[in-house]
Protein backbone atom coordinates (compact mmCIF):
# COMPACT_ATOMS: atom_id res chain seq x y z
CA UNK A 1 0.00 0.00 0.00
CA UNK A 2 1.40 3.38 -0.99
CA UNK A 3 1.65 6.10 1.67
CA UNK A 4 -0.75 9.01 1.52
CA UNK A 5 0.28 11.43 -1.21
CA UNK A 6 1.53 14.75 0.11
CA UNK A 7 0.23 18.07 -1.14
CA UNK A 8 0.83 18.51 -4.84
CA UNK A 9 3.37 21.28 -4.35
CA UNK A 10 5.57 18.98 -2.22
CA UNK A 11 7.33 17.59 -5.26
CA UNK A 12 7.24 20.52 -7.65
CA UNK A 13 10.87 21.48 -7.06
CA UNK A 14 13.73 19.12 -7.77
CA UNK A 15 16.24 18.95 -4.93
CA UNK A 16 17.96 16.29 -2.84
CA UNK A 17 15.03 15.85 -0.44
CA UNK A 18 12.61 15.32 -3.31
CA UNK A 19 14.56 12.22 -4.40
CA UNK A 20 13.69 10.41 -1.17
CA UNK A 21 10.08 11.64 -1.19
CA UNK A 22 9.65 10.23 -4.70
CA UNK A 23 11.03 6.84 -3.61
CA UNK A 24 8.76 6.79 -0.56
CA UNK A 25 5.72 7.29 -2.78
CA UNK A 26 6.83 4.75 -5.39
CA UNK A 27 8.07 1.93 -3.15
CA UNK A 28 5.94 2.25 0.02
CA UNK A 29 6.08 -1.02 2.00
CA UNK A 30 9.24 -2.29 0.32
CA UNK A 31 12.21 -2.67 2.68
CA UNK A 32 14.61 0.24 2.36
CA UNK A 33 17.00 -0.34 5.29
CA UNK A 34 17.98 -3.39 7.28
CA UNK A 35 20.44 -3.62 10.17
CA UNK A 36 21.04 -6.38 12.74
CA UNK A 37 18.23 -5.10 14.97
CA UNK A 38 15.99 -2.89 12.84
CA UNK A 39 14.15 -2.72 9.54
CA UNK A 40 12.66 0.30 7.78
CA UNK A 41 10.29 0.22 4.85
CA UNK A 42 10.23 3.18 2.49
CA UNK A 43 6.95 4.27 4.07
CA UNK A 44 8.47 4.17 7.56
CA UNK A 45 11.61 5.96 6.40
CA UNK A 46 9.49 8.62 4.77
CA UNK A 47 7.32 9.10 7.84
CA UNK A 48 10.20 9.26 10.30
CA UNK A 49 12.32 11.65 8.23
CA UNK A 50 9.25 13.85 7.71
CA UNK A 51 8.55 13.96 11.46
CA UNK A 52 12.23 14.58 12.19
CA UNK A 53 12.24 17.49 9.75
CA UNK A 54 9.20 19.01 11.41
CA UNK A 55 10.75 18.38 14.83
CA UNK A 56 13.89 20.26 13.82
CA UNK A 57 11.80 23.19 12.63
CA UNK A 58 9.83 23.11 15.89
CA UNK A 59 13.11 23.17 17.84
CA UNK A 60 14.18 26.38 16.13
CA UNK A 61 16.09 25.19 13.09
CA UNK A 62 15.50 27.27 9.94
CA UNK A 63 15.99 26.36 6.26
CA UNK A 64 19.62 27.07 5.35
CA UNK A 65 20.91 26.46 8.90
CA UNK A 66 23.87 24.12 9.27
CA UNK A 67 23.46 20.98 11.39
CA UNK A 68 26.39 18.79 12.49
CA UNK A 69 25.59 15.05 12.34
CA UNK A 70 27.93 13.00 14.53
CA UNK A 71 26.78 9.37 14.52
CA UNK A 72 28.14 5.95 13.51
CA UNK A 73 26.92 4.01 10.49
CA UNK A 74 23.34 2.94 11.04
CA UNK A 75 19.67 3.58 10.43
CA UNK A 76 19.80 6.50 12.88
CA UNK A 77 22.46 8.22 10.76
CA UNK A 78 20.45 7.76 7.56
CA UNK A 79 17.21 9.02 9.09
CA UNK A 80 18.97 12.07 10.55
CA UNK A 81 20.77 12.83 7.25
CA UNK A 82 17.56 12.86 5.24
CA UNK A 83 15.57 14.49 8.05
CA UNK A 84 17.96 17.42 8.12
CA UNK A 85 17.74 18.11 4.40
CA UNK A 86 13.97 17.61 4.40
CA UNK A 87 13.92 20.47 6.93
CA UNK A 88 15.77 22.57 4.34
CA UNK A 89 18.88 22.65 6.52
CA UNK A 90 22.45 21.79 5.49
CA UNK A 91 23.75 18.48 6.84
CA UNK A 92 27.38 18.33 8.02
CA UNK A 93 28.36 14.72 8.77
CA UNK A 94 31.48 14.14 10.87
CA UNK A 95 33.01 10.88 12.03
CA UNK A 96 31.53 9.53 15.26
CA UNK A 97 35.09 9.02 16.56
CA UNK A 98 36.08 12.65 16.07
CA UNK A 99 37.87 14.16 19.06
CA UNK A 100 36.37 16.88 21.21
CA UNK A 101 38.73 19.48 19.75
CA UNK A 102 37.83 18.45 16.18
CA UNK A 103 34.12 18.70 16.95
CA UNK A 104 34.41 22.07 18.66
CA UNK A 105 36.54 23.43 15.80
CA UNK A 106 33.93 22.38 13.25
CA UNK A 107 31.10 23.88 15.29
CA UNK A 108 32.98 27.17 15.47
CA UNK A 109 34.17 27.42 11.86
CA UNK A 110 30.84 26.31 10.40
CA UNK A 111 28.69 28.52 12.65
CA UNK A 112 26.39 25.54 13.09
CA UNK A 113 22.92 26.10 14.52
CA UNK A 114 22.53 22.58 15.81
CA UNK A 115 24.06 19.17 16.32
CA UNK A 116 22.67 15.64 16.30
CA UNK A 117 25.05 13.52 18.31
CA UNK A 118 25.22 9.81 19.07
CA UNK A 119 28.35 9.09 21.06
CA UNK A 120 29.51 7.08 24.06
CA UNK A 121 30.91 10.36 25.38
CA UNK A 122 27.60 12.16 24.90
CA UNK A 123 27.46 13.85 28.34
CA UNK A 124 31.06 15.13 28.36
CA UNK A 125 30.85 16.32 24.76
CA UNK A 126 27.47 17.99 25.22
CA UNK A 127 28.63 19.69 28.42
CA UNK A 128 31.51 21.27 26.54
CA UNK A 129 29.31 22.18 23.58
CA UNK A 130 26.77 23.88 25.81
CA UNK A 131 29.53 25.83 27.59
CA UNK A 132 31.13 27.02 24.36
CA UNK A 133 28.00 27.40 22.22
CA UNK A 134 25.04 28.24 24.45
CA UNK A 135 22.64 28.85 21.55
CA UNK A 136 23.36 25.65 19.60
CA UNK A 137 20.44 23.21 19.52
CA UNK A 138 21.65 19.84 20.82
CA UNK A 139 19.83 16.60 19.99
CA UNK A 140 21.20 13.35 21.39
CA UNK A 141 20.12 9.82 22.27
CA UNK A 142 18.96 10.92 25.70
CA UNK A 143 17.46 14.20 26.89
CA UNK A 144 18.96 16.37 29.61
CA UNK A 145 16.95 19.29 30.94
CA UNK A 146 19.94 20.95 32.61
CA UNK A 147 21.97 21.00 29.41
CA UNK A 148 18.88 21.65 27.28
CA UNK A 149 19.40 18.49 25.26
CA UNK A 150 16.53 17.05 23.25
CA UNK A 151 16.17 13.29 22.76
CA UNK A 152 16.25 12.34 19.10
CA UNK A 153 13.45 9.79 19.37
CA UNK A 154 11.28 12.35 21.18
CA UNK A 155 11.86 14.81 18.35
CA UNK A 156 10.53 12.18 15.91
CA UNK A 157 7.67 10.76 17.94
CA UNK A 158 6.31 14.05 19.28
CA UNK A 159 6.26 15.82 15.92
CA UNK A 160 3.65 15.68 13.18
CA UNK A 161 4.75 14.97 9.59
CA UNK A 162 5.64 17.87 7.34
CA UNK A 163 2.51 19.14 5.61
CA UNK A 164 4.34 21.06 2.93
CA UNK A 165 7.83 20.24 1.63
CA UNK A 166 10.56 22.77 2.35
CA UNK A 167 11.61 23.63 -1.15
CA UNK A 168 15.28 24.36 -1.75
CA UNK A 169 16.74 25.34 -5.12
CA UNK A 170 19.35 23.27 -6.91
CA UNK A 171 21.98 25.95 -6.32
CA UNK A 172 21.29 26.05 -2.56
CA UNK A 173 23.77 24.26 -0.25
CA UNK A 174 22.72 20.75 0.73
CA UNK A 175 25.64 19.14 2.55
CA UNK A 176 29.10 19.95 3.86
CA UNK A 177 31.58 17.09 4.00
CA UNK A 178 35.04 17.32 5.51
CA UNK A 179 38.30 16.09 4.06
CA UNK A 180 40.34 13.62 6.05
CA UNK A 181 42.61 16.41 7.30
CA UNK A 182 45.81 14.35 7.43
CA UNK A 183 47.89 17.47 6.81
CA UNK A 184 46.09 19.81 9.21
CA UNK A 185 42.56 20.92 10.04
CA UNK A 186 39.95 19.30 7.79
CA UNK A 187 38.41 21.43 5.06
CA UNK A 188 34.67 21.71 4.80
CA UNK A 189 33.48 21.10 1.25
CA UNK A 190 30.09 22.59 0.40
CA UNK A 191 27.99 20.53 -1.99
CA UNK A 192 24.87 21.99 -3.57
CA UNK A 193 21.52 20.26 -4.09
CA UNK A 194 22.45 19.99 -7.77
CA UNK A 195 25.70 18.24 -6.87
CA UNK A 196 23.88 15.72 -4.68
CA UNK A 197 20.98 15.17 -7.11
CA UNK A 198 23.28 14.65 -10.08
CA UNK A 199 25.70 12.44 -8.15
CA UNK A 200 23.01 10.15 -6.76
CA UNK A 201 21.24 10.13 -10.11
CA UNK A 202 24.36 8.99 -11.95
CA UNK A 203 24.67 6.02 -9.59
CA UNK A 204 20.96 5.21 -9.36
CA UNK A 205 20.65 4.97 -13.14
CA UNK A 206 22.77 1.79 -13.00
CA UNK A 207 20.74 0.24 -10.15
CA UNK A 208 17.25 -1.24 -9.92
CA UNK A 209 14.64 -1.75 -7.21
CA UNK A 210 15.70 -5.41 -7.09
CA UNK A 211 19.25 -4.57 -6.08
CA UNK A 212 20.62 -4.93 -2.57
CA UNK A 213 23.69 -2.96 -1.46
CA UNK A 214 25.81 -3.26 1.66
CA UNK A 215 27.06 -0.17 3.52
CA UNK A 216 30.75 -0.72 4.20
CA UNK A 217 32.33 2.75 3.95
CA UNK A 218 31.90 5.38 6.71
CA UNK A 219 28.67 7.29 6.05
CA UNK A 220 30.24 10.46 7.44
CA UNK A 221 32.30 10.60 4.25
CA UNK A 222 31.03 11.09 0.72
CA UNK A 223 31.84 7.58 -0.49
CA UNK A 224 29.74 6.04 2.26
CA UNK A 225 26.63 8.17 1.78
CA UNK A 226 25.79 10.79 -0.83
CA UNK A 227 27.98 9.35 -3.58
CA UNK A 228 27.68 5.75 -2.46
CA UNK A 229 25.02 3.60 -0.79
CA UNK A 230 22.38 6.36 -0.63
CA UNK A 231 21.87 5.89 -4.37
CA UNK A 232 20.03 2.64 -3.68
CA UNK A 233 17.35 4.67 -1.88
CA UNK A 234 16.81 6.63 -5.09
CA UNK A 235 16.60 3.41 -7.13
CA UNK A 236 14.17 1.74 -4.71
CA UNK A 237 16.40 -1.14 -3.63
CA UNK A 238 17.51 -2.18 -0.15
CA UNK A 239 20.54 -1.17 1.91
CA UNK A 240 22.08 -3.61 4.39
CA UNK A 241 23.97 -2.13 7.33
CA UNK A 242 26.36 -4.71 8.84
CA UNK A 243 27.10 -4.72 12.58
CA UNK A 244 30.80 -4.29 11.70
CA UNK A 245 32.90 -4.11 8.56
CA UNK A 246 35.23 -7.06 9.12
CA UNK A 247 35.67 -9.37 6.15
CA UNK A 248 33.94 -12.18 8.03
CA UNK A 249 30.88 -10.09 8.85
CA UNK A 250 30.62 -8.57 5.36
CA UNK A 251 30.79 -11.94 3.60
CA UNK A 252 28.22 -13.40 6.00
CA UNK A 253 25.84 -10.50 5.26
CA UNK A 254 26.35 -10.85 1.50
CA UNK A 255 25.31 -14.50 1.66
CA UNK A 256 22.48 -14.00 4.17
CA UNK A 257 20.80 -11.07 2.44
CA UNK A 258 21.71 -11.90 -1.18
CA UNK A 259 23.65 -8.68 -1.74
CA UNK A 260 23.97 -7.81 -5.43
CA UNK A 261 26.73 -5.16 -5.41
CA UNK A 262 29.86 -5.52 -3.28
CA UNK A 263 32.33 -2.69 -2.65
CA UNK A 264 35.83 -4.22 -2.28
CA UNK A 265 38.08 -1.13 -2.05
CA UNK A 266 40.74 -0.59 -0.57
CA UNK A 267 43.57 -3.05 -1.24
CA UNK A 268 43.81 -4.20 2.39
CA UNK A 269 40.14 -5.25 2.40
CA UNK A 270 40.37 -6.90 -1.02
CA UNK A 271 43.43 -8.95 -0.02
CA UNK A 272 41.89 -10.05 3.28
CA UNK A 273 38.65 -10.95 1.51
CA UNK A 274 40.42 -13.08 -1.08
CA UNK A 275 42.46 -14.84 1.62
CA UNK A 276 39.34 -15.48 3.68
CA UNK A 277 37.41 -16.90 0.74
CA UNK A 278 40.27 -19.29 -0.04
CA UNK A 279 39.64 -21.09 3.24
CA UNK A 280 35.86 -20.80 3.49
CA UNK A 281 32.90 -21.80 1.36
CA UNK A 282 30.21 -19.20 0.75
CA UNK A 283 27.35 -18.83 -1.68
CA UNK A 284 28.09 -15.49 -3.33
CA UNK A 285 26.04 -16.16 -6.42
CA UNK A 286 23.82 -13.14 -5.72
CA UNK A 287 26.63 -10.71 -6.53
CA UNK A 288 26.08 -8.99 -9.89
CA UNK A 289 28.89 -6.44 -9.71
CA UNK A 290 32.06 -5.70 -7.76
CA UNK A 291 32.98 -2.06 -7.20
CA UNK A 292 36.18 -0.12 -6.59
CA UNK A 293 36.58 3.62 -6.10
CA UNK A 294 39.45 5.74 -7.38
CA UNK A 295 42.36 4.55 -5.32
CA UNK A 296 45.41 2.46 -6.09
CA UNK A 297 44.26 -0.70 -7.85
CA UNK A 298 47.33 -2.93 -8.11
CA UNK A 299 47.32 -5.19 -11.16
CA UNK A 300 47.81 -8.31 -9.08
CA UNK A 301 44.81 -7.50 -6.85
CA UNK A 302 42.62 -6.98 -9.90
CA UNK A 303 43.86 -10.22 -11.43
CA UNK A 304 43.16 -12.17 -8.23
CA UNK A 305 39.64 -10.70 -8.16
CA UNK A 306 39.15 -11.83 -11.76
CA UNK A 307 40.20 -15.37 -10.78
CA UNK A 308 37.89 -15.49 -7.79
CA UNK A 309 34.93 -13.89 -9.61
CA UNK A 310 35.45 -14.81 -13.29
CA UNK A 311 31.93 -14.01 -14.47
CA UNK A 312 31.20 -10.80 -12.55
CA UNK A 313 31.72 -7.27 -13.95
CA UNK A 314 34.25 -5.20 -12.02
CA UNK A 315 33.52 -1.46 -11.94
CA UNK A 316 36.03 1.27 -11.13
CA UNK A 317 34.81 4.81 -10.48
CA UNK A 318 36.64 8.11 -10.16
CA UNK A 319 35.58 10.84 -7.75
CA UNK A 320 36.59 12.85 -4.70
CA UNK A 321 35.06 14.83 -1.86
CA UNK A 322 35.00 17.97 -4.02
CA UNK A 323 33.24 16.24 -6.92
CA UNK A 324 31.65 12.82 -7.25
CA UNK A 325 30.90 10.41 -10.07
CA UNK A 326 33.27 11.97 -12.58
CA UNK A 327 34.17 8.85 -14.54
CA UNK A 328 33.71 5.09 -14.48
CA UNK A 329 34.96 1.99 -16.25
CA UNK A 330 33.63 -1.55 -16.17
CA UNK A 331 35.89 -4.52 -16.75
CA UNK A 332 33.65 -7.15 -18.30
CA UNK A 333 34.01 -10.94 -17.93
CA UNK A 334 35.79 -12.70 -20.82
CA UNK A 335 36.30 -9.38 -22.55
CA UNK A 336 39.40 -7.68 -24.02
CA UNK A 337 38.83 -4.86 -21.50
CA UNK A 338 40.54 -7.05 -18.95
CA UNK A 339 43.84 -6.44 -20.72
CA UNK A 340 43.59 -2.70 -20.06
CA UNK A 341 45.89 -1.53 -17.26
CA UNK A 342 44.43 -1.29 -13.77
CA UNK A 343 45.24 2.43 -13.72
CA UNK A 344 42.23 3.02 -16.00
CA UNK A 345 39.25 4.66 -14.28
CA UNK A 346 37.27 5.18 -17.44
CA UNK A 347 35.32 7.77 -19.33
CA UNK A 348 33.52 10.91 -18.18
CA UNK A 349 29.94 10.34 -17.07
CA UNK A 350 27.13 12.41 -18.65
CA UNK A 351 27.68 16.10 -17.95
CA UNK A 352 31.31 15.66 -16.91
CA UNK A 353 34.51 16.52 -18.75
CA UNK A 354 38.15 15.53 -18.22
CA UNK A 355 41.29 17.10 -19.60
CA UNK A 356 45.02 16.78 -18.91
CA UNK A 357 47.17 19.91 -18.61
CA UNK A 358 50.85 20.66 -18.13
CA UNK A 359 52.44 22.92 -15.50
CA UNK A 360 51.34 25.98 -17.50
CA UNK A 361 47.71 24.90 -17.68
CA UNK A 362 47.91 24.02 -21.37
CA UNK A 363 46.05 20.90 -22.48
CA UNK A 364 48.39 18.09 -23.60
CA UNK A 365 48.02 15.33 -26.17
CA UNK A 366 46.65 11.88 -25.42
CA UNK A 367 49.23 9.64 -23.81
CA UNK A 368 51.05 12.54 -22.15
CA UNK A 369 50.96 12.69 -18.35
CA UNK A 370 49.87 15.89 -16.61
CA UNK A 371 47.42 17.18 -14.02
CA UNK A 372 43.84 15.98 -14.25
CA UNK A 373 41.28 18.78 -14.50
CA UNK A 374 37.54 18.14 -14.41
CA UNK A 375 34.27 19.84 -15.20
CA UNK A 376 31.11 18.33 -13.70
CA UNK A 377 27.66 19.19 -12.29
CA UNK A 378 28.69 17.40 -9.09
CA UNK A 379 31.49 19.88 -8.36
CA UNK A 380 31.51 21.53 -4.95
CA UNK A 381 30.39 25.12 -4.42
CA UNK A 382 33.35 26.27 -2.30
CA UNK A 383 35.53 25.43 0.68
CA UNK A 384 33.90 26.41 3.95
CA UNK A 385 35.28 29.79 5.06
CA UNK A 386 38.17 29.66 2.59
CA UNK A 387 37.36 31.78 -0.44
CA UNK A 388 41.02 31.99 -1.45
CA UNK A 389 41.52 28.24 -1.77
CA UNK A 390 38.19 27.90 -3.57
CA UNK A 391 39.22 30.44 -6.19
CA UNK A 392 42.67 28.90 -6.63
CA UNK A 393 41.21 25.44 -7.20
CA UNK A 394 39.01 26.56 -10.11
CA UNK A 395 40.38 27.77 -13.47
CA UNK A 396 39.05 30.87 -15.19
CA UNK A 397 36.98 28.70 -17.52
CA UNK A 398 35.48 26.69 -14.67
CA UNK A 399 37.64 23.54 -14.51
CA UNK A 400 38.70 22.09 -11.15
CA UNK A 401 42.35 21.29 -10.34
CA UNK A 402 42.14 17.77 -8.88
CA UNK A 403 45.79 17.48 -7.82
CA UNK A 404 45.86 14.05 -9.50
CA UNK A 405 48.25 13.22 -12.31
CA UNK A 406 47.13 11.07 -15.19
CA UNK A 407 46.80 10.67 -18.94
CA UNK A 408 44.14 9.90 -21.51
CA UNK A 409 44.73 6.80 -23.61
CA UNK A 410 44.08 6.57 -27.35
CA UNK A 411 40.39 5.91 -26.70
CA UNK A 412 39.99 8.89 -24.36
CA UNK A 413 39.83 6.86 -21.13
CA UNK A 414 41.48 8.34 -18.06
CA UNK A 415 44.41 6.57 -16.39
CA UNK A 416 45.51 7.79 -12.97
CA UNK A 417 49.25 7.97 -12.35
CA UNK A 418 49.38 9.53 -8.87
CA UNK A 419 49.12 12.82 -7.01
CA UNK A 420 51.05 15.95 -7.99
CA UNK A 421 51.74 16.76 -4.34
CA UNK A 422 53.06 13.27 -3.59
CA UNK A 423 55.74 13.01 -6.25
CA UNK A 424 59.09 12.00 -4.75
CA UNK A 425 62.14 13.84 -6.11
CA UNK A 426 65.09 11.54 -5.62
CA UNK A 427 68.51 12.01 -7.19
CA UNK A 428 67.07 14.30 -9.87
CA UNK A 429 64.38 11.80 -10.82
CA UNK A 430 60.63 11.99 -10.17
CA UNK A 431 58.88 8.93 -8.75
CA UNK A 432 55.18 8.36 -8.13
CA UNK A 433 54.67 6.58 -4.79
CA UNK A 434 51.74 4.62 -6.26
CA UNK A 435 54.02 2.74 -8.66
CA UNK A 436 56.34 1.66 -5.85
CA UNK A 437 53.40 0.76 -3.60
CA UNK A 438 51.86 -1.41 -6.30
CA UNK A 439 55.09 -3.32 -6.75
CA UNK A 440 55.64 -3.89 -3.04
CA UNK A 441 51.99 -4.88 -2.49
CA UNK A 442 52.43 -7.84 -4.83
CA UNK A 443 54.79 -9.52 -2.36
CA UNK A 444 52.91 -12.39 -0.74
CA UNK A 445 53.92 -11.31 2.79
CA UNK A 446 52.77 -7.69 2.46
CA UNK A 447 49.32 -6.82 3.85
CA UNK A 448 49.46 -3.03 3.61
CA UNK A 449 51.99 -0.45 2.44
CA UNK A 450 52.55 3.28 2.04
CA UNK A 451 55.45 4.93 0.22
CA UNK A 452 56.64 8.53 0.55
CA UNK A 453 59.78 10.65 0.38
CA UNK A 454 61.92 11.45 3.43
CA UNK A 455 64.53 14.26 3.42
CA UNK A 456 68.00 12.98 2.53
CA UNK A 457 71.28 14.96 2.27
CA UNK A 458 72.40 13.16 -0.87
CA UNK A 459 69.22 12.17 -2.68
CA UNK A 460 67.04 15.19 -1.75
CA UNK A 461 64.38 12.66 -0.86
CA UNK A 462 64.82 8.98 -0.04
CA UNK A 463 62.05 6.63 -1.16
CA UNK A 464 60.67 5.23 2.08
CA UNK A 465 58.30 2.28 2.41
CA UNK A 466 56.36 1.44 5.57
CA UNK A 467 54.45 -1.83 5.61
CA UNK A 468 52.70 -4.51 7.60
CA UNK A 469 53.21 -8.25 7.11
CA UNK A 470 51.28 -11.48 7.47
CA UNK A 471 54.18 -12.77 9.56
CA UNK A 472 55.69 -9.81 11.45
CA UNK A 473 58.93 -11.72 12.09
CA UNK A 474 59.35 -13.03 8.56
CA UNK A 475 63.14 -13.60 8.19
CA UNK A 476 65.20 -11.26 6.00
CA UNK A 477 62.12 -9.51 4.70
CA UNK A 478 64.01 -6.38 3.64
CA UNK A 479 66.52 -8.34 1.56
CA UNK A 480 63.78 -10.51 0.12
CA UNK A 481 61.60 -7.49 -0.68
CA UNK A 482 64.42 -5.59 -2.42
CA UNK A 483 65.17 -8.60 -4.60
CA UNK A 484 61.46 -8.85 -5.40
CA UNK A 485 61.22 -5.16 -6.32
CA UNK A 486 64.30 -5.23 -8.57
CA UNK A 487 62.29 -7.46 -10.91
CA UNK A 488 59.55 -4.84 -11.21
CA UNK A 489 61.09 -1.38 -10.75
CA UNK A 490 63.94 0.64 -12.23
CA UNK A 491 66.88 1.03 -9.85
CA UNK A 492 66.11 4.67 -9.01
CA UNK A 493 62.56 3.70 -7.94
CA UNK A 494 63.70 1.15 -5.35
CA UNK A 495 63.01 2.05 -1.71
CA UNK A 496 66.05 3.18 0.24
CA UNK A 497 64.31 2.76 3.58
CA UNK A 498 61.97 -0.06 4.55
CA UNK A 499 60.15 -0.13 7.88
CA UNK A 500 57.91 -2.91 9.18
CA UNK A 501 55.35 -1.96 11.82
CA UNK A 502 52.41 -3.76 13.43
CA UNK A 503 49.67 -1.57 11.96
CA UNK A 504 49.45 1.42 9.65
CA UNK A 505 47.53 4.25 11.35
CA UNK A 506 44.44 5.42 9.50
CA UNK A 507 42.39 8.59 9.57
CA UNK A 508 38.65 8.90 10.12
CA UNK A 509 37.83 8.02 6.49
CA UNK A 510 39.83 4.79 6.67
CA UNK A 511 42.74 6.03 4.55
CA UNK A 512 46.32 5.55 5.70
CA UNK A 513 47.31 8.61 7.73
CA UNK A 514 50.59 9.57 6.08
CA UNK A 515 51.33 12.32 8.60
CA UNK A 516 50.97 9.93 11.51
CA UNK A 517 53.02 7.23 9.73
CA UNK A 518 55.89 9.71 9.34
CA UNK A 519 55.63 10.60 13.04
CA UNK A 520 55.83 6.89 13.94
CA UNK A 521 58.92 6.42 11.76
CA UNK A 522 60.64 9.46 13.25
CA UNK A 523 59.91 8.11 16.73
CA UNK A 524 61.42 4.74 15.74
CA UNK A 525 64.54 6.41 14.33
CA UNK A 526 64.94 8.47 17.49
CA UNK A 527 64.62 5.32 19.60
CA UNK A 528 67.27 3.53 17.52
CA UNK A 529 69.65 6.52 17.82
CA UNK A 530 69.27 6.53 21.60
CA UNK A 531 69.98 2.80 21.79
CA UNK A 532 73.10 3.17 19.63
CA UNK A 533 74.42 5.93 21.91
Amino acid sequence: MRPKLMRLNSLHQLNAASLLVASVYRFGEKIALRSANEVRTYAQLGDRTSRMAQGLLNAGIHPGDRIVLMAPNGIQFIEAWWGIIRAGAVVMPINSLATQSELLNILETSEASGIIISSKNQISLCTEIRARFPKVIIIANESDAKLEILALEDVVQESSPLEIAINRALDDPCAIYFTAGSTGHPKGIIRSNQSVVWGLGMLARALSSDDILLARAPMAHTGGSLTGPFAILVAGGSLIIPSNTSVECVIDEVQKHRVTHLYVHPTIFAKKMLQYLDGNNYDLSSIKKLQWTAGHLPEFVRNEIFKRFPKIPFEVTYGMTEASNIASFEYLPNDPSRSIKASCVGYPLPGAGIRIVNDHGIEVARGVTGEVEIFTPTAFMSYLGDVGSSQQSITKDGWFHTGDTGHLDEHGALHLDGRTREIINTGGMSVQPAEVENAIAEHEQVIDVIVFGMPHPEWDEAITAVLTLKEPNFPNIKIDLMAFCRQKLAAYKLPKNIYVIDELPRNASGKIDKKRVIEVILELKELVNQEEQ
